[in-house]
């Protein structure tokens, strides 16, 4: 008896840790984390330097692809939110480069298992890569009603549910 309990609570054990086998399941495939990276950028003349947040900082191919659109001055890491599993230790990224607060709300597209930039221009927004596919899943920003220095962020999860923050303080 003793030797059947073990092994029937071993057996639980090994279906329950199984993905898709007893009833449990990772809560968001790893292939679906996002690292959602705010830049602020303060227009300058010249190359661009960067700030660093801890261990996030834009990669050279984030750089150049900003250089292209002729950003230059100075673009500081102020946060980042990583939505998905965490166990993923390279989740997607989405860079969100901001320069001013906002005057509305802007939904912005979230880009499909892809890394992507959002440049504000204006009251404009560019997607790096120009050729980036992008979902019916968005991206909110928002002023802050309790505090219009604060802008918003909002991210759309698979089931619809908003995940959010404050994403820059100006």
């Amino acid at each position: 008896m003793k030797a059947r309990t073990v092994v029937l609570l071993f057996l639980s054990i090994v279906l329950l840790a199984m993905p898709g086998i007893g009833g449990c399941r990772s809560l968001a495939n790893e292939e679906d984390a996002v690292k959602v990276v705010f830049v602020k950028w303060q227009r300058g003349e010249g190359t661009i330097i960067t700030r660093a947040l801890k261990e996030t900082n834009l990669t050279p191919e984030e750089i150049q692809s900003l250089a292209s659109e002729h950003v230059s001055g100075s673009l500081e890491v102020v946060g980042y939110q990583i939505h998905g599993s965490g166990r993923n230790l390279n989740p997607r990224r989405i860079i969100i480069v901001m320069d001013h607060q906002i005057d509305k709300s802007v939904d912005l597209r979230q880009p499909s298992n892809s890394n992507a930039i959002y440049l504000q221009l204006g009251s404009e927004w560019k997607l790096l890569p120009k050729n980036a596919v992008t979902s019916d899943r968005i991206i909110r920003f928002e002023v802050n009603r309790d505090d219009d220095n604060q802008t918003m962020y909002w991210f759309q999860l698979r089931d619809g549910a908003m995940q959010g923050k404050t994403a820059f303080i100006w």
